[in-house]
């Protein structure tokens, strides 16, 4: 199995490498910017089996171990990330191996979202991520300083794409997720779903 998961990881990064080189090879804004995010999804997942693959259980993975070098390698993609203030609190839970591949392209999803449109035209921001468990119910926070959004949008409606995926991957998790954003202060997301248990 551990086999399997790396030999993953290495077509992952195949992908990865064939859509950054479309991406070199297209001029129109509007389509690089949707190569480059799904180069940023297949990263997320890639994220994913490097670690499974070095872990000595299949059966779960450590909140902290996950979560915390797929935050830094989200970030890292964006040339704002240097001043971009990020604050992590990621606690040491276990997470059941469903839940990894729902759970990467959720948090991929949140993070790109703020990087793009909570810091444009700023000279510095700052993000706030949480990672917290009790017993078996787990709360994902990510929080931005950035102007929010307008009174008349809808974010829980939303029709994106981003937005509509995170509404799947949530329903896969059987989670909830509240979004607040229109008072000015910044966008907070929170995440909440039961891992059913898992054992550490």
């Amino acid at each position: 199995l551990a086999e399997v998961h790396h030999r993953i990881k290495n077509n992952m990064g195949t992908i990865r490498a064939v859509l950054n080189l479309q991406i070199e090879s297209i001029d129109e804004p509007h389509a690089r910017e949707a190569l480059a995010d799904a180069e940023s999804r297949v990263l997320s997942m890639a994220v994913l089996y490097d670690k499974l693959y070095r872990t000595e259980g299949y059966r779960t993975l450590s909140g902290d171990e996950y979560l915390s070098p797929l935050i830094d390698e989200v970030l890292a993609n964006f040339p704002n990330a240097a001043s971009v203030r990020v604050s992590k609190r990621i606690d040491d839970f276990a997470l059941p191996a469903d839940s990894l591949l729902p759970l990467g392209i959720i948090v991929n999803e949140l993070l790109t979202n703020a990087m793009k449109h909570a810091f444009a035209g700023r000279e510095s921001g700052a993000l706030d991520i949480s990672a917290t468990a009790s017993g078996s119910a787990v709360t994902i926070r990510i929080a931005d300083d950035g102007p929010g959004f307008p009174d008349n949008v809808d974010l829980a409606k939303s029709t994106g794409f981003g937005l509509t995926m995170i509404r799947a991957m949530t329903g896969q998790l059987g989670g909830d997720l509240r979004i607040s954003g229109n008072d000015g202060k910044g966008t907070t997301f929170v995440l909440e779903f039961d891992t059913g248990g898992a054992a550490a």
